[in-house]
């Protein structure tokens, strides 16, 4: 038994380019804002960190559970654990490390930002920033502490 269908049916694959996007989450950031297709990490080469930090998307301002490992001078983030491939990826060099001080609403979040390129004097706007969310002071203090050796930046 074969299916008949009309000739008028198409059913070959159409592709639109147009609205194949590749999310900014999947490449990579530099300090100087470009962006490179994502590799993997080296699985040989040793963390110097791993957990579990909030990440706030950058244009609607929700917070995303993100696994975070941090290898050299990158921090690469995963949808979960047990994933290969990083969703994202900060390299870290140039970048300044900033703790967030919590107001009225951010009462009981500890926030931090990691800032690409910029050195103490200039100024970039938010969207350029990665603000990250620990699940406490204790937690906060040892990531800002570690991103900071990494990029060379006692102070942040």
């Amino acid at each position: 038994m074969s299916l008949k269908f009309p000739r008028h049916w198409d059913f070959h694959l159409k592709v639109d380019m147009s609205k194949i996007v590749r999310s900014q989450s999947m490449m990579a950031v530099d300090a100087k804002g470009s962006s490179t297709w994502l590799q993997p990490p080296n699985p040989l080469e040793r963390p110097l960190k791993t957990g579990w930090l909030k990440k706030q998307r950058s244009i609607v301002k929700n917070w995303q559970q993100r696994y975070f490992v941090l290898k050299g001078q990158h921090l690469y983030y995963y949808k979960e654990e047990e994933d290969l491939k990083p969703q994202g990826l900060l390299r870290l060099q140039g970048c300044t490390i900033r703790e967030v001080a919590s107001g009225c609403d951010d009462a009981g979040r500890f926030i931090f930002e990691i800032i690409p390129g910029l050195s103490g004097d200039q100024t970039r706007t938010g969207q350029d920033s990665f603000v990250l969310m620990a699940n406490s002071q204790a937690d906060m203090e040892e990531w800002v502490k570690l991103l900071r050796r990494v990029v060379g930046s006692p102070l942040g």
